[in-house]
């Protein structure tokens, strides 16, 4: 239950921030401080209090909705209810109370961009969920662009002088720069996910939210969960069968022994079933690997060398491999 309330508020939080502009917005209305016309509608400070806190909890409601909405059914018509609801309600401000309440109706064209983004895990899954990774950042990219562009036009409206009320325009540009380093920010975490993405821990492994854990068994597993602990180091039979072995983690210098007397002796490694159990199931990994193309197993050049050598896991280059989820 405390994870869902932790979940849930930190899904509700971009809703609340969102919600902030209009309290920002009613306040540099209520201060004036460019101390330009038109003035402010709020007549007594009771008003504007009871406004402030009234207009404050609905909109961060109805931006809420849309962000904590966990089914993908209804989800489009949640959204569009919730951007209509809010700009009319903004509109109306902006006709009857003030006209800085425009501003956030400009803003909404980068708060719904953002709401969709953050919810597109619950309507984009799946074995495409790539290609929409991919239309998504692009979308993202350009929404960026745009109001960068807005963002330095406006910068130049105040440093000219241009616009009347240009205290007030600083505070607004201030607040859709956050706006802007969230979407820059969420932009990086989508073009991440553009990527292959692979996620081993020692009990379970996933590829491309696929789980391979029973495909694979505990054994393969912990080979593997081996090889990412030593991320680009030649991972040695030896070194597995330490890892592996009960015998290995109650009594190390035996199994040390058993390989050092085989290399000692120039036995062939193909005599040690040890040694034949550990390829069969490296092979078994490579294959798999190799046909999912997410990676491979390298063996040395020499392979009279493989006791000494070892062998090394190499994921190719548009995988992300993930130790934590």
């Amino acid at each position: 239950m405390k994870f869902k309330s932790l979940e849930f508020l930190k899904r509700a939080m971009p809703g609340v921030l969102f919600g902030f502009s209009i309290v920002l917005i009613t306040l540099a209305i209520h201060l004036n401080p460019s101390h330009a016309p038109p003035g402010s509608p709020f007549e007594r400070n009771s008003f504007f209090y009871i406004f402030t806190i009234i207009s404050f909890v609905i909109s961060s409601a109805i931006f809420i909705l849309p962000l904590v909405w966990g089914q993908k059914k209804y989800f489009f018509l949640i959204f569009s209810l919730s951007f209509i609801f809010q700009l009319g309600l903004l509109l109306l401000c902006s006709v009857f109370i003030h006209r800085d309440y425009y501003t956030m109706v400009f803003q909404l064209f980068i708060m719904y961009p953002l709401i969709f983004f953050f919810q597109y895990k619950i309507n984009f899954t799946g074995s495409q969920e790539s290609v929409h990774v991919r239309r998504m950042y692009t979308m993202s990219a350009i929404f960026f662009v745009l109001w960068f562009i807005w963002l330095m036009m406006m910068g130049y409206a105040i440093a000219t002088r241009q616009e009347p009320r240009w205290i007030e325009s600083i505070i607004y540009n201030v607040y859709i720069s956050v706006l802007i380093l969230m979407l820059f920010i969420h932009m990086l975490k989508l073009r991440s996910r553009m990527y292959r993405r692979v996620f081993i821990a020692p009990d379970t492994i996933r590829i491309d939210n696929y789980d391979f854990t029973e495909y694979l068994g505990k054994v393969n597993l912990n080979i593997i969960h081996t090889f990412i602990l030593n991320h680009n180091k030649n991972v040695t039979c030896s070194l597995l069968i330490l890892c592996l072995s009960d015998v290995g983690k109650n009594n190390t210098s035996s199994n040390k022994w058993d390989c050092e007397e085989c290399l000692n002796s120039e036995s062939k490694v193909t005599l040690c079933p040890k040694y034949k159990t550990i390829y069969n199931r490296i092979l078994d990994i490579k294959k798999l690997f190799e046909s999912l193309e997410i990676g491979t197993i390298i063996s040395p050049d020499n392979k009279m060398n493989i006791l000494t050598e070892g062998w090394k896991l190499r994921f190719f280059d548009d995988i992300r491999v993930f130790e934590k989820e």
